[in-house]
């Protein structure tokens, strides 16, 4: 980074096709082992079969400060002298254009997209100029195996559902149904709750069936959310899973169930993750909590 604040990189712009982020490696803010510039940081890198795509926030240190892309900006796998410079610039000029950045503090998210490397890479640098510019050296790519997903199921509406539900009436363990889901979400500081985030929260449908010895939790079109509720002990003692496969954590929390038509209960979303979708709001290292209220839609049963 220039003392003005420039980012200079430029390239010539190539037309992009749809990338299949279905098969992409995801890694979210990655360890770096050395930085020139504190102001800019990696918040994801996006490893696909075709392209490389790098998200990156800068955090402005001057009230008159500006930015834009210049061609000399390059991904470099570790232990290899090949380099890959940048294809596109998303949401960032291409010098010698500017964008100017609003006062001391301001905060603004750009993409650059390189070529696609190796999957087998561990490592790589993410390169302006070796001695006085914008690098990242020794960036480290997410290798641990992402979790499979659970199977999507045959059903795929609410008339389904229902139906499938009335079909078991009789044979329906005391979780199964279909649940209105209202999710909000809120801040932390070591044990004491702060506020909630000034949004809307999520509120949507959702089936729980039992499988495998456990309920598996699915949207109204059949797919599977990656949460889950595993029966403890009797009387309403549950342990409730969900899996981030975007940072490929679990979290665990332990419930117990006192009314079978409405289930309350919240937990801290895991740091790296909370940082992820926070980053661009100015993220001041607190817990993000996750707040969860179920409230039974159908069918009625009776307790086991």
């Amino acid at each position: 980074m220039w003392v003005r604040h420039i980012i200079t990189i430029c390239a010539i712009l190539m037309v992009v096709g749809v990338t299949q982020r279905s098969l992409a490696q995801v890694t979210i803010f990655p360890d770096v082992e050395r930085r020139t510039d504190e102001s800019v940081q990696i918040v994801k890198i996006e490893v696909t079969d075709i392209f490389t795509i790098v998200d990156m926030l800068y955090i402005s240190e001057a009230e008159d400060a500006w930015i834009c892309i210049d061609k000399n900006f390059y991904i470099q796998p570790s232990n290899s002298s090949e380099r890959k410079y940048l294809i596109m610039a998303k949401e960032i000029p291409l010098c010698p254009d500017r964008k100017r950045i609003n006062g001391g503090g301001d905060e603004f998210e750009f993409q650059l997209t390189f070529p696609g490397i190796d999957t087998s890479v561990m490592k790589i640098d993410v390169v302006e100029k070796p001695v006085s510019g914008f690098n990242f050296f020794g960036v480290w790519l997410d290798k641990s195996n992402t979790r499979p997903a659970p199977d999507s199921l045959l059903i795929t509406s609410r008339e389904e559902f229902q139906s499938y539900f009335d079909s078991k009436q009789d044979h329906l363990k005391p979780l199964e149904g279909i649940w209105d889901l209202t999710i909000k979400r809120g801040t932390y500081q070591g044990e004491v709750f702060l506020e909630y985030l000034e949004e809307e929260p999520k509120i949507f449908d959702v089936a729980l069936i039992w499988r495998n010895g456990y309920y598996e939790c699915y949207d109204m079109d059949g797919k599977p959310l990656e949460m889950q509720f595993h029966v403890i002990a009797e009387g309403g003692r549950y342990a409730f899973k969900e899996y981030f496969q975007e940072i490929k954590e679990e979290v665990t929390t332990f419930i117990f169930m006192e009314d079978l038509d409405l289930l309350e209960f919240r937990f801290k979303i895991p740091r790296r993750w909370a940082k992820y979708l926070q980053s661009g709001k100015s993220y001041n290292n607190q817990d993000l909590l996750k707040i969860m209220s179920w409230e039974r839609a159908e069918p009625e049963i009776s307790e086991e």
